[in-house]
């Protein structure tokens, strides 16, 4: 037996996509990794003997679906760890590490399908007024061009962090996605006339231009095929310039901040408010943004292109979707509206 076959197992997935032509990103394999390490932890605190492959019966794996049950497990969390369990042991019998595969009884819970959370128009436009309030003239048209990739255009956090220059063709009307989920490319098309074009050209002029004395930018990061966003690694050294690069980490950071700042501009507003509804319209608002997040915003376009009139085909197109059924999530009813539905469907 390999001395660690979580790690040979491991090898093996990459290897293997590899030869496909496919990579598995690093979530994906953070997801593998951590479903499997569960089991074994779970085994090693619940079974008298040293973790082994070799020795795992259907029913540990029962017990085990039912501790993670009892834990209060989500169901598509608790079904992505049966997946993880049975794609580790089939690869186990064709190694020739185990001679049965003990996860043919392993049973999927039924997932309810609920409609994804996006954040509505009203939580980006207080987005915007966060990063319209930045002091330094760059972070200010970088964080709001930023918000306009996530939620204008619908683009993943790592598919935004890793655009370069060349993919804006703002002349054109297309935004080019090199590196989308699965590593396939795509061109998302923008309203010619519209605040995100006026948005993302303010961003590049002032990028390219330096136009304003307190902009400071490496001669580098204007170069064609250098990434589109900058980072400012060093801005607590004074006349430093802005580097270009920013990871998906620091992009997540950004909204972290934003969303912060706009909950408190949020907040400020309702202490200004004498119409109760409102106040209370702004209250849930808050609630939207304070768990708000790239891919929030990313839902939020898919529900007004459906509420715009966009077919599934169009929005699977536009969000990199392989199978249209992925992008007919954002068709149904959200849980806010349903009940409110029931509300109205039990009021006179």
């Amino acid at each position: 037996m390999h001395p660690d076959p979580l790690a040979a197992y491991l090898a093996h997935l990459d290897q293997h996509l590899t030869a496909r032509g496919r990579r598995a990103s690093p979530a994906t394999v953070r997801a593998i990794r951590s479903d499997l390490r569960a089991f074994i932890a779970w085994w090693q605190a619940v079974r008298p003997v040293a973790f082994n492959l070799a020795l795992v019966l259907d029913t540990d794996l029962d017990d085990y679906l039912t501790q993670r049950q009892r834990d209060g497990r989500a169901a598509a969390t608790i079904n992505r760890g049966n997946a993880s369990l049975r794609n580790w042991f089939a690869w186990a019998v064709g190694e020739g590490l185990v001679a049965h595969n003990p996860t043919g009884s392993l049973h999927d819970l039924q997932v309810e399908e609920t409609a994804p959370r996006g954040l509505n128009l009203d939580g980006v436009e207080w987005l915007l007024r966060a990063a319209a309030k930045l002091d330094d003239p760059l972070e200010r048209l970088r964080d709001t061009a930023m918000i306009v990739l996530l939620s204008d255009l619908g683009l993943r956090s790592h598919e935004a962090a890793s655009l370069e220059l060349r993919d804006l063709d703002l002349d054109g009307g297309a935004v080019t996605v090199r590196m989308g989920k699965g590593r396939k490319a795509r061109r998302i098309l923008i309203d010619l006339d519209g605040p995100t074009m006026r948005r993302l050209r303010a961003y590049l002029d002032t990028f390219y231009l330096a136009a304003s004395p307190q902009v400071k930018v490496e001669p580098a990061a204007r170069e064609a095929g250098t990434v589109l966003f900058l980072s400012a690694r060093h801005r607590a050294k004074p006349g430093r310039p802005w580097e270009p690069g920013m990871q998906t980490v620091t992009m997540r950071k950004r909204m972290i901040a934003l969303r912060q700042s706009a909950v408190a501009l949020v907040r400020a507003q309702i202490e200004q408010e004498s119409d109760p509804e409102r106040s209370e319209a702004l209250r849930d608002l808050i609630r939207d943004l304070e768990t708000c997040s790239p891919h929030t915003l990313r839902h939020g376009l898919a529900y007004r292109l459906y509420a715009a009139g966009a077919t599934t085909k169009t929005v699977a197109r536009q969000f990199g979707h392989s199978r249209e059924s992925t992008a007919m999530k954002y068709g149904k009813q959200k849980d806010k509206e349903i009940r409110g539905l029931m509300g109205r469907a039990n009021r006179r």
